[in-house]
């Protein structure tokens, strides 16, 4: 009988696993490059030693994902398939991990590989967070062995947290937890194995600040429009169920919990929104952090994976976040605009060329022209006055001696060049200007 479960159960494995790599492969070939994702390639390109702080200071993102890209983007290894590849292996082994090691049943690891988090998003779109999700998935499993082997998790949570903010706020708990852990069993342990993790742990800690000792470089508040700070407004607008759903689901974790684990959620859940309330500022798409920090919470707190009459209404509010908008994430993941004849007059440009993209709605072409050097700035929430100096700034950053070009909706003076793009979902025209850059920004009214 034992046998026949054990057989079930690799079978239930196996079918998982294989259909998780078929769908979401088919999606990742239907998608093509955002905006990050191809920045993200430009900046691997482009940084080196001398520049790498302070490009990580204004771009907001950790230097692992760049050093794993880098020796494509630098030789322009066929864009985009080494990073889409890198950040797939990423989270699927982030799949493999939580299949094997996390203490829930297969229902619910059913639900978490088949959630539109795991098809249409983390495996498919080629960002840092992948590598991060994967980071926190074992520091998750091997949570109860923390003390055993200190300086495996010490080094796990010091990588991990240098991947992206999304895994550095659930990190920053974690390891006070491990450091009270250190502490508490010192009498067991040798001074050795409680000096030397902690030294890894600051020597970490100081290194995530670097880039930051020149001052934090972007204003968050400045790029998002002001409808972005409201709260509510993380799970799409108008779907503010879903908020509630998701504040019913943090207190039955925190009334199931241990004392560590609530200490886990409500930190994370603090840091989050003193980051995104104060420094960064909100915008919709970030509740796609929040769906994963529950999935974490979740892992956490074993009285709550048995099915019973005390768990059901948790579980069903699971279902429905994880659930949630499924198709339409899909067709988000895969629709892209459409290439126009402004692709072209870049590509028959020289390829030292520099674009400034001076607003966030034209971007949608920057996907199209990887092999180029950009910049995107955002006017439309900057004060238009600082685009000079922000142009200026970044021709010195990354030593600009080529051409530059503006891309913009609005005539900037007459040698601006009008062009159209069109979007798939309207199927409208929008007005674009290539402009050369000479020194002055004085746009035309």
């Amino acid at each position: 009988m034992d046998d026949k479960k054990e057989l079930l159960n690799r079978l239930i494995i196996s079918i998982s696993i294989i259909l998780f790599v078929v769908l979401s492969v088919i999606n990742l070939i239907n998608h093509t490059v955002w905006l990050d994702e191809a920045i993200a390639w430009s900046l691997a390109k482009n940084i080196t030693l001398n520049n790498v702080v302070i490009t990580l200071k204004n771009e907001g993102h950790f230097i692992i994902w760049y050093l794993l890209i880098m020796p494509f983007a630098k030789n322009n290894v066929c864009y985009p398939v080494p990073m889409s590849v890198i950040n797939w292996l990423a989270y699927f082994f982030a799949i493999l991990v939580m299949w094997r090691k996390a203490p829930f049943n297969n229902f619910f690891k059913i639900l978490i590989t088949f959630s539109w988090l795991s098809l249409n998003y983390y495996s498919v779109v080629a960002r840092c967070y992948s590598i991060g999700i994967l980071g926190l998935f074992i520091l998750l499993a091997t949570y109860k062995d923390q003390i055993k082997h200190p300086y495996f998790y010490t080094i796990m949570l010091v990588l991990t947290a240098h991947t992206s903010l999304l895994a550095t706020l659930p990190v920053v708990p974690l390891a006070c937890i491990f450091m009270y852990n250190l502490l508490k069993n010192q009498k067991e342990m040798s001074r050795k194995n409680i000096i030397l993790p902690l030294i890894i742990l600051f020597i970490g800690v100081f290194l995530w600040f670097l880039p930051f000792l020149h001052g934090y470089g972007y204003d968050g508040k400045a790029v998002f429009p002001p409808e972005y700070h409201k709260i509510l407004e993380f799970f799409n607008y108008k779907h503010y169920i879903m908020l509630y759903l998701y504040i019913l689901s943090i207190i039955w974790i925190l009334i199931f919990a241990d004392n560590k684990i609530r200490f886990f959620t409500a930190f994370t859940l603090f840091e989050f929104l003193i980051f995104f309330c104060f420094v960064m500022g909100l915008a919709p798409h970030h509740g796609i952090l929040l769906i994963t920090y529950l999935i974490l919470f979740f892992w956490m707190t074993p009285k709550l994976h048995s099915i019973n009459r005390k768990t059901v209404p948790f579980m069903l509010c699971f279902i429905i976040l994880l659930y949630w908008n499924h198709f339409y994430h899909m067709s988000y993941i895969v629709d892209n605009a459409d290439k126009s004849n402004i692709i072209n007059f870049i590509k028959k440009q020289d390829k030292n060329n520099t674009y400034f993209f001076l607003d966030t709605s034209v971007q949608d072409i920057i996907p199209y022209i990887y092999e180029y050097n950009y910049t995107p700035l955002h006017p439309r929430y900057n004060d238009e006055s600082n685009i000079d100096n922000n142009i200026k700034y970044f021709i010195n950053v990354y030593q600009i001696d080529s051409k530059v070009f503006l891309i913009s909706e609005y005539k900037i003076n007459d040698k601006s060049i009008e062009f159209k793009i069109y979007r798939k979902n309207s199927g409208k025209g929008i007005k674009i200007y290539a402009t050369p850059y000479e020194g002055v920004f004085k746009p035309k009214k």
